[in-house]
């Protein structure tokens, strides 16, 4: 009777292999475990597996519990991950396979409920890693390979087999950014700036803080763009900064998750130049008039300074903080020829000639 009901299930085991065997994720690239799209079958395998052949080829996150179920076997193959966001159990009858040089996380507890007769296994050659606690049940064991790691940061059912808690160098390939940023460019427009990015990635994220500088020094919030929370698809923002003021401006991005929790990106510049649009009246003028800075009608305040050069580069003139609207420049007794009139403000420079006869 015993030898009859093993050959049943060996064949049950085959009848899985051959028939039940599906879903193999397509690509090196980071996926969701719910994008239908990144699986061979184009349908996702569900939080709760059924007699499922699962293989991860790349890099796979699941938010939420996932639960290996009924003939389910799931292998993480050679330097391809998977993190689970959650709880992740392994039933009696299941598989889980960790190849040399790949990765599981289980931000969670990993609950193993061992194997049945001569079916389920749980085997790891690569890394596991458990934030919360390992767990074996009934005949559950852990067969390791000579190159293998299994770090728990909680308690452990098997102690011989545990390396110890997470290392930083492990943790910190969980603890990434909630954000992956695939792009963030500017473009100055009408004396706007069309400030876009894109992100490849979000869990658990919040939102986005625009922050401007025009002063090379401090940046203060001009937008808070709401993220969307979870994704492994592009996801694409915009913004308008409008009525923006002359000169070079750092905008930048800090990304702050659910647990507020930050990290800002690299900044970008946008210079808007006074190009063309600024003169000295009168222009050419006698040697003992005075000269006005005529700027665009947008600029509002002062510039950081004003200086006069003659033709070997002499400085005759500097004044700080100057006000275009009410002060001019004084030319005294300057003999006849050409002169350069120097604008300095918030990083930019620009030079005007300036002929007095």
């Amino acid at each position: 009777m015993k030898k009859i009901f093993y050959s049943a299930l060996t064949l049950l085991f085959f009848i899985h292999l051959d028939i039940f065997s599906q879903n193999t994720s397509l690509s090196e690239q980071f996926i969701d475990w719910d994008n239908d799209a990144g699986w061979s079958e184009r349908t996702s395998p569900g939080a709760l597996t059924y007699a499922d052949d699962i293989e991860i080829d790349g890099s796979v996150l699941r938010i939420d519990d996932l639960d290996l179920n009924f003939f389910s076997v799931l292998t993480i193959n050679t330097d391809d991950s998977l993190v689970v966001d959650g709880n992740l159990n392994v039933s009696a009858t299941s598989q889980l396979i960790v190849e040399e040089g790949g990765y599981l996380y289980i931000n969670g507890n990993l609950v193993n409920e061992g194997s049945f007769i001569i079916i389920g296994d749980f085997t790891n050659d690569g890394i596991i890693a458990v934030s919360g606690n390992y767990v074996e049940n009934g005949f559950g064991d852990l067969n390791t390979g000579a190159n293998s790691n299994f770090y728990v940061n909680g308690t452990s059912d098997d102690p011989t087999n545990t390396d110890g808690p997470i290392p930083p160098d492990i943790q910190n390939i969980y603890d990434f950014l909630p954000i992956e940023l695939k792009s963030f460019e500017g473009e100055l427009a009408r004396n706007s700036t069309q400030l876009k990015w894109i992100t490849a990635k979000e869990e658990n994220f919040s939102h986005f803080e625009l922050e401007r500088s025009i002063n090379e020094k401090s940046f203060e919030v001009i937008g808070v763009i709401e993220g969307q929370g979870n994704s492994l698809t592009d996801v694409y923002y915009d913004f308008v900064d409008y009525s923006i003021p002359f000169g070079i401006i750092r905008y930048r991005l800090k990304a702050v998750d659910i647990n507020n929790s930050f990290e800002y990106f690299d900044a970008i510049e946008i210079k808007n130049t006074f190009s063309n649009q600024v003169i000295a009246y009168p222009n050419p003028t006698s040697k003992i008039s005075a000269v006005k800075i005529v700027l665009p009608k947008e600029f509002a305040g002062k510039l950081d300074k004003v200086s006069l050069f003659d033709a070997s580069g002499l400085n005759l003139y500097s004044s700080l903080d100057y006000d275009p609207q009410s002060s001019k420049i004084e030319l005294g007794d300057l003999t006849e020829g050409m002169y350069i009139l120097r604008i300095y403000h918030n990083g930019l420079t620009e030079n005007l000639r300036v002929f007095v006869h």
